[in-house]
């Protein structure tokens, strides 16, 4: 058992400290996003979190409500995937981002794409 004088950490004090990409597509996506807001409100600590997710078409879906919610937040879009980019040099630029952005760590949330090595591996941590 912890020590209970000792603090914990809660998640959104180990993230301010880093820069996120945020992987999301659906319902459970948006729930794991609210919950970031949510903390980050209630911590009042800003957490630099990016989203990659496919674009919109159809409303009144899951991944409608979670661009509803990017677009609420004005949280930046990174990349969306559409079906004319070629999916192997979509990932190329993904991680020559990651890399340049200089992301930290990459949330995935329910994403519905296989995500490539190389895109994993572009990471700091």
């Amino acid at each position: 058992p912890q020590n209970p004088k000792t603090p914990q950490k809660s998640y959104i004090q180990l993230f301010i400290t880093m820069k996120c990409l945020f992987f999301g597509s659906d319902l459970i996506s948006t729930i794991t996003l609210k919950a970031f807001i949510r903390a980050e409100r209630n911590t009042k600590q800003f957490v630099p979190i990016q989203i990659i997710c496919p674009p919109n078409v159809k409303p009144r879906t899951p991944l409608a409500e979670f661009h509803n919610l990017v677009d609420m937040e004005n949280l930046p879009i990174t990349r969306l995937f559409t079906k004319t980019e070629d999916k192997n040099e979509l990932w190329d630029k993904i991680a020559e981002d990651i890399s340049r952005e200089k992301f930290d760590i990459g949330i995935i949330a329910s994403f519905g794409h296989m995500i490539p090595n190389r895109v994993i591996d572009s990471f700091n941590l």
